[in-house]
């Protein structure tokens, strides 16, 4: 016997996708994103205080060009999550 679907079981299903598609195509890129950014910021912060404890720089500080440059690994990261949602899947 065949079931005869309902507006409320219609709207649920559609409901359910949309947050399918919202999940995977921003938040799931935005988590990349911060997780690109945080990493980019904690290795320059790493490197830049390495450096002033060897000595090679005379005072530790971070810039907004650090904050620039972490900005690029939110980018990067941040495509390419969004890219993989457009790769073909193998059978």
């Amino acid at each position: 016997m065949k079931n005869i679907s309902t507006a409320e079981e219609t709207s649920e299903g559609h409901e359910g996708q949309v947050f399918r598609n919202f999940k995977s195509y921003f938040l799931n890129p935005v988590k990349g994103g911060i997780f690109g950014f945080a990493a980019f910021f904690g290795l320059l912060s790493a490197i830049k205080y390495f450096s002033f404890m060897i000595g090679s720089q005379p005072h530790f500080s971070l810039d907004v060009t650090d904050v620039t440059l972490s900005l690029l690994g939110f980018v990067l990261v941040f495509l390419i999550k969004l890219l993989e949602n457009f790769q073909e899947k193998e059978p």
